[in-house]
C-alpha cells in the first residue's frame, strides 16, 4: 500500500513498545524512523530493540510531540489523543515536498467508532485502511489506519 524511499523520514510519536515504529522500520530499512514518547524507561526499552535487532534505521529520543523540531515525511501515531489535538502538536512537523507512493502526511493507527472525531477534526482522511478485512481477522473490526494528506492536517480545526 505504501512504499518509502531511501531517505524517507517517519516520526512514530507515543512509541510505547516500539509500535507501529519498530515493525516499520524492519519492513522499510530504507527509511529513517524516529521514535519519541514522554516516558524515559519506555525510550529505553525501545533503543534497546533497535540496538539487539541491528536497526541502524531507527532514532529513539525522549520528547514529548511538541518540542520536536524537524521534518518529517510521515507521522504515525497510535491511539496517541484524539486526532484534532494529535494534528495540533505535529501539524509544524510535516514535509509539505511530494516524493512518495502516497501522499506525505499523517498515518494514524484508530480503534473503535472514529465519526464523532472525523467530524470534530473537520477533515477525512484521503484513505482508511480496514484491517479486519486486511488480515481477514475478526479481532481487528472497527480496527483502521488512517492516511491524511499534508493538506488534510494543515486545515484541520484544532480542540
Amino acid at each position: 500500500w505504501v512504499q518509502f524511499p531511501p531517505a524517507c523520514r517517519v516520526l512514530d510519536v507515543g512509541t510505547g513498545g516500539g509500535l507501529p515504529g519498530i515493525p516499520m522500520a524492519i519492513c522499510y530499512p530504507q527509511a529513517q524512523f524516529t521514535l519519541i514518547d514522554s516516558i524515559g524507561k519506555k525510550v529505553a526499552v525501545v533503543q534497546d530493540l533497535a540496538d539487539q535487532l541491528e536497526l541502524k534505521n531507527v532514532e529513539a529520543v525522549q520528547a514529548r510531540a511538541e518540542t520536536v523540531h524537524r521534518k518529517f515525511d510521515f507521522i504515525t501515531g497510535r491511539a496517541v489523543k484524539n486526532l484534532p489535538e494529535f494534528f495540533g502538536w505535529i501539524k509544524g512537523n510535516l514535509n509539505r515536498k511530494e516524493r512518495h507512493s502516497i501522499p506525505n502526511g499523517v498515518l494514524y493507527w484508530k480503534g473503535g467508532e472514529i465519526s464523532e472525531e472525523l467530524e470534530a477534526l473537520g477533515s477525512r482522511p484521503c484513505k482508511t485502511l480496514y484491517l479486519e478485512a486486511m488480515l481477514n481477522d475478526s479481532y481487528f473490526e472497527q480496527k483502521y489506519i488512517l492516511h491524511f494528506a499534508v493538506s488534510d492536517v494543515l486545515h484541520s480545526k484544532e480542540e
